[in-house]
């Protein structure tokens, strides 16, 4: 394999990047006017480098062999260093080209509408505030509308409540999150004194998501479990509306908005997360996915390297 030449201001001693590089090239065609064609050099100055190296070793690196030369046990020696080095420097130089292709570059986020608070009043401005050359389209979606955008390519990150099993999706980072009940500090459920179960929910007015999102999806999971039909006042598409419900006193609401609920940013008082006592609802996760095999841009990275962090923070 041909290794690249690294370009040096200056030579900085006998074991200099140049001066390796010269000999790996010499000992890839087999001698030293060979190498210094290929290299567009004279031979002259090809010899005179491993000369200096060999000055300041103190030994032999090249022996000649037959019309050409070979490396000697101790030009083996720093024949194996010099193909370290210089990996070593091609590594660094493609981390550097990555930082520089993420500063610029678009990337399709999708997630469900219950993080939407969370990212745009904290984490995507923290992200993209000194990175002027990224751009994000940030849609909101339902849990089977972001596993269709990210397999179909359409989307390059995903956010979404406990995905199902799909062979298409890779996820980066899980975090636990339960589903827990929403109500106005008022309600009734208050006054259990102990975690809220399904059936306590069937002599109030609720507000239940649609069948398309993942969270109305696992308490049909817990309902089924325990014998509970909740059958709720409302249905809604919508995280926002089914917490303005709640939050107004007309009655309870399931919610995994984990990171930002609308009850953070009531007001003191006025709602309270009530925990339940199904196992299932207990198992709630919340992932960051992207399309299995897909190899992400640079700028993705960015974003997707961020909210990891960010959901790492938060367990």
């Amino acid at each position: 394999m041909s290794l690249p030449i690294a370009v040096m201001p200056h030579d900085a001693g006998a074991l200099s990047l140049r001066r390796l590089a010269y000999l790996l090239k010499v000992l890839e065609v087999g001698s030293i006017r060979g190498a210094a064609q290929t290299l567009d050099m004279d031979a002259s100055a090809v010899s005179r480098a491993i000369s200096m190296m060999e000055e300041e070793i103190g030994a032999a690196l090249l022996q000649r062999h037959g019309r050409g030369v070979i490396a000697t046990e101790i030009g083996e020696l720093v024949a194996g260093y010099a193909r370290r080095q210089l990996l070593q420097q091609g590594h660094l130089l493609e981390q550097i080209r990555s930082i520089q292709a993420a500063a610029q570059g678009h990337v399709e986020l999708v997630a469900g509408e219950g993080f939407v608070d969370w990212l745009a009043e904290d984490v995507l401005w923290d992200m993209l505030s000194d990175r002027p050359g990224v751009t994000v389209n940030l849609t909101v979606a339902s849990s089977d509308e972001i596993i269709a955008r990210v397999t179909d390519e359409q989307a390059d990150l995903g956010l979404i409540f406990l995905p199902p099993e799909n062979a298409w999706i890779r996820s980066h980072v899980t975090v636990c999150n339960a589903i827990q009940i929403l109500v106005h500090a008022d309600h009734p459920l208050t006054q259990l004194g102990r975690p809220v179960r399904l059936a306590d929910l069937v002599s109030y007015r609720g507000v239940l998501l649609q069948q398309a999102h993942g969270v109305r999806q696992i308490v049909r999971q817990a309902e089924l479990s325990e014998g509970v039909r909740l059958s709720g006042t409302m249905t809604t598409n919508s995280f926002h509306a089914m917490h303005l419900f709640a939050l107004r006193g007309t009655g309870y609401a399931f919610t995994a908005s984990p990171l930002r609920t609308l009850a953070e940013r009531s007001g003191p008082g006025r709602a309270v997360l009530l925990p339940t006592a199904s196992p299932i609802l207990q198992r709630g996760t919340v992932h960051l996915i992207s399309k299995h095999g897909r190899t992400l841009s640079p700028s993705a990275w960015l974003i997707c390297n961020g909210l990891r962090e960010k959901l790492a923070a938060l367990t």
